[in-house]
């Protein structure tokens, strides 16, 4: 049975901590590399205040923009200590100017609004933001990476802002405006990754000389040469072991409290567990503790107070149903009801519960439960509680019922379906679980896990019934793009695209619209509200739970919050963080 197989994978987990934590507790205490930071008992002057974060990998490339691999979290975080967007979101959400003086404001008219739906907004940088080398950071800066990010031979990360740009007027030193296409919700909050600047004067005639691929390949984007404008500079590298930075005196916001941060690269998720209940880490970046490490350092310090974890909804696990008429097998999948019923008939609390370790509970809608919106996105979504005689009967609507064990329809057919996942421990168990579940209402579920070398573009866009996919971007009303019809993969765009059942609804896509071109925040809530409440009726995916991040801070260092679901990266804030004597 299902329950009992559950009942042992938690038996192993429970056995695996253990000894974990027996190994660890057998070696003896360690001193934390934070403990540096504070004054020794001797009454000496104390040791430089240092931090060290565990990540998964090395940092390949400090650009925001210009490495266009973007693979891994925890390069937000590693960006964040070597430049400084205009703004950045706080823990609540809000935006907050940073290299900006401040944010543009239809309030203080320096956001306009053209009758054409173009638009203006005009910015200042902060009278004291230098480049690492010293130089002036400048309006004009701002108008040469726009030439670069707008240059189709560049290899750019996410051109999804600097494309609604039409151009950008340097007024003087420090005041610029950016003219925009049409009408851009975020225009005023540009956080890291958007429209950041480049140093003109450091790398401009490596542009304009037209090689390329030389600019695109200089060492100044991946050695200590770097020049940016965050609150530390990288000091040394050491692949595959770590990157040290040193904090940048001359910082715009005051120079940080920490003298310098270490990213110590532990690519062993077991290795991080220990890692960090011996002591040697601070703090851990991004996805570098799962869920069985991550609950394990919780318990060890809810015990002995040595540190905390955060925990942050930060991922949507959901899978697609098969929308494509010729693909659809059986082709009831096309059938909202069936949909439902599907939805109705997997436990989809206890999968929640036991792939998040407790830290999630089913989800019914992308909405993070960070998001300010979720309480009112929960009263207007449909939801589908584990009911399998609601399911059945919606089955039977549909023209299908049971005979025997097996779900027929009135040619005697059996419903056979299929799930596809990536292979991933907690990806195969949740659709083992699912299969299970739904082979309770009759239906024969085939279970598939390709290996990595055997998917492409297409087949993934191909499946015939259900497949596992995580959703990243829970922004709203941004998010919602996932479920448009431009967003289907089909053969004409090499089957790119985040909609990966091709499900298609016109209302969908004018609701879409509508929401993301509405400067009216009411109007646009309501919009986007009318939409999560139709994906939820028509099913085009199911939500299954939230990926939880487990971030471990150790006693003392002071800083480190839960993130917003818009911005990625926690050390937004480095620059205040420190260690309390």
């Amino acid at each position: 049975m299902v329950t009992s197989g559950r009942r042992t994978m938690l038996g192993i987990r429970a056995i695996s901590l253990f000894m974990t934590l027996t190994v660890v507790a057998c070696a003896g205490p360690s001193t934390p590399t934070g403990s540096d930071s504070r004054s020794n008992s001797s009454g000496a002057a104390p040791r430089p205040a240092r931090v060290v974060i565990a990540v998964g990998s090395d940092t390949p490339h400090f650009s925001t923009k210009l490495d266009a691999s973007e693979a891994g979290s925890f390069r937000y975080d590693t960006r964040f200590m070597v430049n400084s967007p205009l703004s950045i979101l706080d823990e609540q959400g809000a935006n907050r100017p940073l290299l900006a003086a401040e944010t543009p404001s239809q309030e203080a008219g320096t956001w306009t609004v053209n009758a054409d739906g173009s638009m203006a907004t005009t910015w200042k940088v902060r009278p004291n933001a230098v480049w690492h080398n010293g130089e002036p950071i400048t309006s004009n800066d701002f108008v040469f990476a726009l030439r670069v990010f707008q240059d189709p031979d560049i290899a750019v990360y996410q051109r999804a802002v600097e494309t609604r740009i039409d151009k950008i007027d340097a007024l003087d030193d420090k005041t610029f405006v950016i003219h925009w296409k049409q009408v851009y919700l975020r225009a005023n909050r540009l956080i890291t990754g958007e429209m950041e600047p480049l140093p003109q004067k450091a790398v401009g005639a490596l542009y304009d000389e037209g090689d390329k691929v030389a600019f695109q390949s200089s060492s100044i984007w991946t050695t200590p040469a770097y020049v940016g404008t965050g609150p530390f500079r990288v000091a040394e590298i050491q692949p595959g072991i770590l990157t040290r930075y040193q904090a940048f005196d001359q910082y715009f916001m005051g120079r940080p409290k920490a003298d310098e941060v270490v990213f110590q690269v532990v690519p062993d998720q077991n290795a991080a567990l220990a890692q960090v209940l011996a002591g040697s880490i601070d703090f851990t970046s991004g996805q570098t503790l799962n869920t069985q490490s991550g609950l394990a350092i919780k318990q060890e310090w809810s015990r002995s107070g040595a540190g905390r974890v955060l925990e942050n909804p930060a991922v949507l696990r959901q899978f697609w149903v098969q929308q494509r008429p010729e693909v659809a097998s059986p082709a009831a999948l096309l059938d909202p009801r069936v949909r439902r019923a599907i939805a109705h008939g997997i436990d989809r609390a206890g999968l929640a519960a036991y792939i998040s370790g407790g830290g999630s509970g089913a989800a019914d809608t992308l909405v993070s439960p960070t998001d300010p919106m979720f309480s009112r996105a929960q009263q207007v979504v449909s939801k589908y509680p584990f009911d399998r005689t609601r399911a059945l009967s919606l089955l039977q609507e549909a023209g299908w019922s049971r005979r025997g064990d097996a779900l027929v329809n009135d040619q005697g057919e059996q419903f056979v379906t299929a799930y596809w996942t990536s292979i991933v421990s907690d990806n195969v168990t949740e659709m083992e679980v699912i299969a299970h579940d739904l082979g309770q209402l009759g239906m024969d579920v085939s279970q598939y896990a390709p290996t990595q070398a055997a998917v492409t573009a297409e087949t993934t866009a191909l499946f015939p019934g259900m497949s596992f996919l995580t959703v990243r971007n829970m922004l709203i009303p941004e998010g919602i793009q996932e479920f448009t019809t431009d967003q289907c993969p089909t053969p004409e765009r090499r089957y790119q695209g985040n909609n990966r059942g091709c499900w298609s609804n016109t209302e969908l896509d004018r609701l879409f619209r509508a929401a993301t071109t509405n400067l009216n925040e009411a109007e646009r809530i309501d919009l986007t509200l009318s939409a999560l409440k139709l994906l939820s009726d028509e099913l085009p995916a199911v939500p299954l739970s939230y990926n939880i991040e487990f971030i471990a801070v150790r006693q003392g260092l002071t800083g480190p919050v839960a993130r917003p679901v818009a911005q990625r990266g926690y050390t937004w804030n480095i620059h205040e963080w420190g260690w309390t004597n």
